[in-house]
């Protein structure tokens, strides 16, 4: 395992200029993350009834919510899991197979983040997920809903509350939560950037890009996010009775 031995908090937060079309989602998965993260790793702890707990962040990239795990106090060790062996990846995924280079029950909590979409066989990797957990250990994921189409590499699935509950339940998980991150407001705002920038580009639309933006701060009712760009989801891995 790569050790990190710099300062979590100089480590970047991964959020774009306020006058790109993608600002809002990403702005609103950070302090998502941010927020739920720590609640997470401390449901995980008494669930798996330990005071540091091992995590996996699989299809990791470039690591840019590492911060909010290693300066967590309930955080054992953290490892990165991805197809290519890039800074800080010490676990290979085999991309045809969603194969994950993990010994059975090696973690606590198994996270992905916007990777699911990205995987030709989403259930081998959620079933993936599941056999490297320890018993009462947690998967937590985010996924996209109504989000535009980005092949990087490739780009297959979307996923509503009952379609990604179905797919984990099927894969042996308890769900504890699923819920929805952005505002309806808050996607419109984005799917209306990501149109106009599509039509007359990036460079003279910043202002407006700017302007819009801000419109995204005025109060709204989170209540009502029948259209969230992206879904979130927590479950358990229950061991298996004799």
């Amino acid at each position: 395992m790569e050790m990190f031995n710099k300062n979590p908090s100089a480590l970047p937060a991964h959020l774009p200029p306020i006058w790109t079309p993608l600002y809002i989602h990403r702005n609103s998965l950070y302090f998502f993350l941010k927020k739920e993260i720590p609640q997470i790793m401390r449901e995980c702890s008494k669930l798996r009834h330990k005071d540091k707990i091992s995590v996996l962040d699989v299809g990791c990239g470039t690591m840019p919510y590492l911060h909010l795990f290693i300066e967590n106090e309930n955080c054992e060790c953290y490892e990165g899991a991805d197809i290519e062996k890039i800074r800080g990846v010490s676990v290979l995924v085999d991309p045809v197979t969603q194969t994950i280079q993990a010994d059975d029950e090696s973690y606590d909590l198994v996270v992905h983040f916007q990777a699911l979409e990205h995987v030709s066989n989403p259930k081998k990797f959620i079933n993936e997920c599941w056999r490297v957990l320890r018993p009462n250990g947690v998967m937590f994921c985010t996924v996209p809903f109504i989000f535009e189409y980005h092949a990087v590499p490739r780009d297959f699935y979307r996923w509503t509350y009952e379609g990604l509950h179905q797919d984990l339940e099927n894969c042996g998980f308890d769900v504890l939560e699923i819920k929805g991150i952005e505002s309806d407001w808050e996607s419109v705002l984005t799917i209306l950037q990501l149109f106009i920038s599509r039509q007359f580009g990036y460079f003279f639309t910043k202002p407006l890009f700017f302007l819009l933006n801000l419109l995204s701060f005025l109060p709204t009712n989170k209540k009502y996010n029948l259209l969230p760009l992206t879904n979130a989801a927590s479950a358990v891995k229950r061991p298996k009775v004799l």
